[in-house]
């Protein structure tokens, strides 16, 4: 299958075999059908690049799918597939979840397993990455490779190769943007073993049920770490009754920044296109004669402005970051869940990500802690698009939020249907 992540520097690769987690999802049983659209190199909200253009949303075509699993989010709520793989650096599977009505899980991260879905131009993989592998090992039939935002750094899926995917609900949006305990290998050109941490390979369903069978598959051996059949039936049978109490996480205002920051610190070589003077191409891009969509030149420059001016002040950081995440786990414990808005707001227009950058606005802060988080669509807006909540859980504790979405399906409805 075709392999370019939406740039014309990768125009032409194809894979020539399966990632890890696709050979799982084979061998459990999965057939693979096809590789959707995403944004440039995964690095934008809004599925659109310049190999595919622009991917909508079926509930309102005007209306992006979001990004960087745009492609993925747009065929799920169009009920063209049952299944999905995105990755999850910053959002790529739950934001086009939210945005086109169905269910997504980011795994716990911190066990690599991230090489080899987005490679360059004109190249092709010469393996599965492990997710890819563990699906065809589980019986999965890959079908495309989706669209993402270039480089899978942006939360709308469009890039220079195919331009811009569009959330089904909405076409004049997005689908959101860019799909741990889950391989990870074999799905990104080579992003270092620090920033590999952050990125996940999570599924997307139509319905939650799917969701503990697909991240069991692709768990392979680390399913038994996640304890995945353990029953969890108590906590939610006390949910009632249990201690409900509004958290206060002031760092959710400055979660884009955090994460720029973290990406700062741990793989500063990574910012900025090595060779390219983002000024020149930002004029080419106007001019039509671009090589790199706007979305991918704004990350890239954004990106730039966090360096550090020291090590120590990288280190600082970091420490910062833990302390964070030391707090939350404390609070959640191992009985416990965090539930908000999935999203800032309804899918978003077609390139209203390039003025207003807030689709990871509330899943940032949570793929740099690692914890895993599911989204789970909740009710329809007064104009029709969906609304998700976002389910959060300590580290290890995927089953959780797969236990809470299950029951907020059973609840609210799941899989929102377009037009319906």
């Amino acid at each position: 299958m075709l392999q370019d992540a939406g740039s014309l520097m990768y125009e032409g690769n194809r894979s020539t075999d399966d990632s890890p987690a696709v050979a799982l999802m084979r061998a459990a049983g999965a057939i693979p059908l096809l590789v959707t659209n995403v944004p440039e190199l995964c690095i934008w909200g809004d599925t659109h690049n310049l190999l595919y253009g622009t991917t909508v949303n079926p509930h309102d075509t005007r209306r992006g799918p979001g990004g960087s699993s745009g492609g993925e989010g747009s065929l799920l709520a169009s009920a063209g597939s049952l299944i999905g793989l995105g990755t999850d650096m910053v959002g790529g599977v739950r934001i086009p979840a939210a945005y086109c009505g169905v269910f997504s899980h980011k795994p716990t991260s911190g066990m690599r397993q991230d090489a080899g879905s987005l490679l360059y131009r004109g190249r092709r993989a010469v393996e599965d990455a492990p997710a890819v592998s563990r699906m065809r090992a589980a019986g999965a039939i890959p079908l495309v490779l989706t669209n993402v935002p270039e480089l899978c750094a942006w939360d709308d899926a469009h890039n220079l190769l195919y331009g811009t995917t569009r959330n089904p609900h909405d076409t004049r949006r997005g689908p959101g943007g860019s799909s741990g305990v889950v391989p990870n290998t074999g799905l990104l050109p080579d992003v270092g073993e620090n920033m590999g941490e952050y990125n996940c390979v999570g599924p997307m369903t139509r319905f939650s049920e799917d969701l503990p069978l697909l991240l069991k598959v692709l768990a392979g051996g680390a399913a038994d770490r996640l304890r995945l059949d353990e029953e969890v039936a108590r906590h939610l049978k006390e949910a009632v009754g249990s201690d409900i109490r509004r958290l206060h996480v002031p760092e959710l205002q400055y979660a884009m920044i955090t994460w720029y920051k973290v990406y700062a610190a741990r793989a500063p070589e990574l910012i900025g296109l090595s060779g390219v003077n983002v000024l020149v191409d930002f004029m080419r891009t106007l001019l039509g004669n671009g090589r790199y969509t706007l979305a991918y030149l704004v990350h890239s420059k954004t990106a730039a402005a966090f360096r550090f001016s020291s090590k120590q002040e990288a280190e600082a950081h970091l420490a910062f970051v833990e302390s964070v995440r030391s707090r939350l786990e404390e609070t959640l414990g191992d009985d416990g869940v965090l539930i908000l808005p999935a999203a800032m707001s309804v899918a978003a227009y077609h390139n209203q990500d390039l003025l207003f950058n807030d689709s990871p606005g509330m899943m940032a802060l949570f793929s740099v802690l690692q914890v895993p988080a599911t989204v789970c669509p909740v009710a329809k807006s007064g104009n029709g698009l969906p609304l998700a909540v976002q389910v959060v859980a300590k580290r290890g504790n995927d089953r959780l939020c797969l236990a809470v979405a299950k029951e907020i399906e059973r609840h609210f409805g799941g899989w929102i249907r377009p037009g319906v």
